[in-house]
């Protein structure tokens, strides 16, 4: 009896582990992630490779008015909101996240210890 991959006419080929340009699949894959991530319909969405390579819009302005209105709501007492301080914040915020993340990563991975111990 022949194998699955005989009965289908596929003949298997043999491929160095994580070496992606020996997999034709992995070509397709990527030109077809290009053509998704250029398609109009994408624009203003994040089509990149992964999370880490996300952009928060760390260099977003922050509009003059709404700096002005805060600076306002200060001065006549009925705020301490301060968007400058605000954004300056939840960069640093998510700049110690990430970081987080791949520190973590790399704790818990058990490829980076020694399999002998």
């Amino acid at each position: 009896m022949a194998g699955l991959l005989v009965t289908l006419g596929i003949e298997p080929r043999f491929v160095t582990p994580f070496h992606g340009q020996a997999k034709p699949i992995e070509r397709a894959w990527n030109d077809l992630a290009e053509e998704v991530s250029k398609h109009p319909a994408m624009s203003g969405c994040y089509t990149g490779p992964g999370v880490h390579a996300k952009d928060y819009g760390y260099d977003t302005p922050i509009p003059q008015s709404d700096i002005d209105e805060a600076a306002r709501q200060r001065q006549m007492k009925r705020s301490r909101y301060d968007p400058r301080a605000a954004a300056v914040e939840g960069i640093t915020d998510q700049l110690d996240n990430d970081r987080e993340v791949r520190a973590a990563s790399i704790v818990q991975d058990p490829n980076n210890y020694d399999a002998g111990r």
